[in-house]
């Protein structure tokens, strides 16, 4: 993992089909506490993923685990629980070993 990067241990729990998802976040998300906002997201859900610092000063988040959670947890972020001031979510490929 990158300078910058947390990652969630995930719980892997939830039935049903599995997916996976990765986003680049924009806005005001470094220095405000969303890569940690972020990592309690994903293990309260039961999902595994990474949200690293870019130089840009966005956010690359991977997501993976139960297609409900994963769908839930992309919606949450542009909520009004997650901190900071996010301007958008931009879509990204899966991890090549995700595809």
């Amino acid at each position: 993992m990158g300078r910058g990067a947390t990652q969630g241990p995930g719980q892997g729990d939830r039935p049903g089909p599995r997916t996976s998802a990765a986003a680049r976040v924009r806005g005001r998300v470094q220095g405000v506490g969303f890569r940690w906002w972020f990592r309690s997201e994903l293990e309260r859900r039961g999902l595994t993923g990474t949200a690293t610092n870019l130089a840009d000063g966005s956010v690359e988040v991977t997501l993976a685990g139960a297609a409900d959670a994963v769908a839930d947890l992309l919606a949450a972020l542009h909520g009004p629980d997650a901190p900071g001031r996010v301007d958008a979510v931009d879509p990204l490929p899966p991890p090549p070993s995700e595809r």
